[in-house]
Protein backbone atom coordinates (compact mmCIF):
# COMPACT_ATOMS: atom_id res chain seq x y z
CA UNK A 1 0.00 0.00 0.00
CA UNK A 2 0.67 3.61 -0.50
CA UNK A 3 2.21 5.95 2.07
CA UNK A 4 2.15 9.27 2.34
CA UNK A 5 5.19 12.25 2.35
CA UNK A 6 5.64 11.79 5.90
CA UNK A 7 5.51 7.83 5.63
CA UNK A 8 2.15 7.31 7.10
CA UNK A 9 0.11 4.41 5.78
CA UNK A 10 -2.68 4.73 3.69
CA UNK A 11 -4.78 2.50 3.37
CA UNK A 12 -6.16 3.64 -0.30
CA UNK A 13 -4.18 4.79 -3.29
CA UNK A 14 -5.36 6.37 -6.35
CA UNK A 15 -3.05 7.19 -8.78
CA UNK A 16 -2.71 7.10 -12.72
CA UNK A 17 -6.72 5.97 -13.34
CA UNK A 18 -6.06 3.20 -10.84
CA UNK A 19 -7.56 2.39 -7.01
CA UNK A 20 -6.52 -0.31 -5.09
CA UNK A 21 -7.37 -0.86 -1.59
CA UNK A 22 -9.09 -3.63 1.05
CA UNK A 23 -12.42 -3.91 2.71
CA UNK A 24 -13.82 -6.14 5.06
CA UNK A 25 -17.57 -7.58 5.64
CA UNK A 26 -19.37 -9.10 8.32
CA UNK A 27 -21.53 -11.91 7.07
CA UNK A 28 -24.32 -11.46 9.26
CA UNK A 29 -28.02 -11.37 8.42
CA UNK A 30 -28.27 -7.89 7.81
CA UNK A 31 -24.29 -8.26 6.47
CA UNK A 32 -22.40 -5.10 7.79
CA UNK A 33 -19.61 -3.80 6.36
CA UNK A 34 -16.48 -3.78 9.20
CA UNK A 35 -13.77 -1.82 7.78
CA UNK A 36 -13.82 0.20 4.42
CA UNK A 37 -10.98 3.15 5.00
CA UNK A 38 -11.32 4.47 1.45
CA UNK A 39 -15.13 4.66 1.68
CA UNK A 40 -16.15 3.02 -1.52
CA UNK A 41 -19.12 0.92 -0.47
CA UNK A 42 -22.76 1.82 -1.09
CA UNK A 43 -24.19 -0.48 0.21
CA UNK A 44 -23.78 -4.70 1.13
CA UNK A 45 -26.44 -7.47 0.75
CA UNK A 46 -27.24 -10.88 1.20
CA UNK A 47 -29.31 -12.38 -1.69
CA UNK A 48 -29.38 -15.31 -1.26
CA UNK A 49 -27.84 -18.56 1.12
CA UNK A 50 -24.12 -17.25 1.21
CA UNK A 51 -24.24 -14.67 -1.49
CA UNK A 52 -23.43 -10.84 -0.53
CA UNK A 53 -23.34 -8.16 -3.30
CA UNK A 54 -21.18 -5.16 -2.42
CA UNK A 55 -22.30 -1.92 -4.34
CA UNK A 56 -19.72 0.20 -5.00
CA UNK A 57 -20.21 4.19 -4.75
CA UNK A 58 -18.25 4.80 -7.87
CA UNK A 59 -18.24 3.23 -11.63
CA UNK A 60 -15.15 1.67 -12.66
CA UNK A 61 -14.51 1.14 -16.45
CA UNK A 62 -12.94 -2.29 -15.15
CA UNK A 63 -12.74 -4.35 -10.90
CA UNK A 64 -10.77 -6.55 -9.94
CA UNK A 65 -11.44 -8.72 -6.51
CA UNK A 66 -10.14 -11.05 -4.82
CA UNK A 67 -11.86 -12.52 -1.71
CA UNK A 68 -10.75 -14.80 1.26
CA UNK A 69 -12.56 -15.94 4.76
CA UNK A 70 -10.52 -15.26 7.00
CA UNK A 71 -12.43 -16.53 10.15
CA UNK A 72 -14.19 -19.72 10.01
CA UNK A 73 -12.55 -22.81 9.08
CA UNK A 74 -13.41 -24.63 6.34
CA UNK A 75 -15.31 -22.02 4.55
CA UNK A 76 -14.43 -20.60 1.28
CA UNK A 77 -14.80 -17.13 -0.30
CA UNK A 78 -15.10 -16.68 -4.10
CA UNK A 79 -15.10 -13.52 -5.69
CA UNK A 80 -16.85 -11.79 -9.04
CA UNK A 81 -16.95 -8.46 -9.85
CA UNK A 82 -19.39 -6.80 -12.29
CA UNK A 83 -18.41 -3.60 -14.34
CA UNK A 84 -21.96 -3.22 -16.63
CA UNK A 85 -20.74 0.68 -17.76
CA UNK A 86 -23.62 3.26 -18.56
CA UNK A 87 -25.25 4.86 -15.42
CA UNK A 88 -25.19 1.02 -13.46
CA UNK A 89 -23.23 0.91 -10.51
CA UNK A 90 -20.35 -1.56 -9.95
CA UNK A 91 -21.10 -4.72 -8.02
CA UNK A 92 -18.38 -7.25 -6.31
CA UNK A 93 -20.78 -10.56 -5.24
CA UNK A 94 -18.90 -12.71 -2.84
CA UNK A 95 -20.25 -16.31 -2.82
CA UNK A 96 -19.04 -18.15 0.53
CA UNK A 97 -19.27 -22.00 0.29
CA UNK A 98 -18.18 -24.87 2.91
CA UNK A 99 -15.54 -27.24 2.05
CA UNK A 100 -17.81 -29.68 0.03
CA UNK A 101 -18.68 -26.88 -2.20
CA UNK A 102 -22.38 -26.27 -0.91
CA UNK A 103 -23.47 -22.70 0.37
CA UNK A 104 -23.11 -21.65 3.85
CA UNK A 105 -24.05 -18.16 5.36
CA UNK A 106 -21.00 -18.49 6.72
CA UNK A 107 -22.15 -16.20 9.80
CA UNK A 108 -20.40 -13.92 11.72
CA UNK A 109 -17.37 -14.46 9.06
CA UNK A 110 -15.12 -11.81 8.14
CA UNK A 111 -14.34 -11.49 5.24
CA UNK A 112 -11.48 -9.41 3.29
CA UNK A 113 -11.50 -8.11 -0.31
CA UNK A 114 -8.70 -7.01 -2.00
CA UNK A 115 -9.71 -4.75 -4.80
CA UNK A 116 -8.32 -2.98 -8.08
CA UNK A 117 -10.45 -0.09 -9.86
CA UNK A 118 -9.40 0.91 -13.01
CA UNK A 119 -10.72 4.07 -14.38
CA UNK A 120 -10.31 3.12 -18.16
Amino acid sequence: MATTEKGQYRPYSHARGVTVGSFRITANTPPTVQDDPGGIIASVARTGVGVYVITLKRRYARVHALGNNNSVAGLVTSVSATVPGGTVANTITLQIVNAAGAANDGAGSINTVAFYGYDS
